[in-house]
């Protein structure tokens, strides 16, 4: 039995931690897609096709750069044009933070219907020490910022809410 074009569009989408996933080949990526390279979660900034070569090559690549969505590092990578990649749509989301593990830098924070999530890391070790030490100080209100990507979820960033 023949599948109709929206049950292949439904096979060819995952769903992971609630972020929906698409396969695409590595040619129809464009600028704006966010997509894994190298590793890591980027949003794409700069595609170029190859093209056949005039002895028949069969193999045109994909040259892709992107911008790592937690660092802001750049990668890029160059891969057949046929190759199947993962694309998805990050959620970003403000949460008010409750407490930091001294131990192991974890932070706990209120989630938008008040419970509490406890396993979430800041990116870096700067960022970690910045929002310990507003914690420490007393600031009375905190706010973080989570990055949730397909395999991860991470704090990118904190504002302090004065009185």
């Amino acid at each position: 039995m023949p599948h109709s074009d929206k049950e292949k569009e439904d096979e060819a989408v995952n769903i992971v931690n609630n972020i929906r996933i698409s396969k695409k080949r590595s040619a129809d990526v464009v600028v704006g897609d966010h997509t894994t390279i190298k590793g890591r979660h980027c949003l794409v900034t700069y595609v170029s096709l190859g093209r056949t070569t005039g002895y028949g090559s069969a193999n045109p690549k994909t040259h892709l750069q992107g911008t790592d969505l937690s660092t802001q590092k750049k990668y890029e990578e160059i891969i057949l044009q046929r190759t199947l990649m993962e694309c998805f749509e990050p959620i970003r989301r403000r949460c008010l933070l409750a407490n930091i593990e001294r131990d192991d830098g974890f932070v706990e924070v209120f989630e938008e219907d008040g419970s509490v999530c406890d396993d979430l890391v800041p990116v870096s070790k700067f960022l970690q020490k910045d929002l310990s030490r507003a914690f420490n100080d007393g600031m009375p209100v905190i706010w973080v910022e989570i990055l949730k990507t397909p395999y991860s979820e991470e704090v990118i960033a904190f504002e302090k809410e004065d009185d």
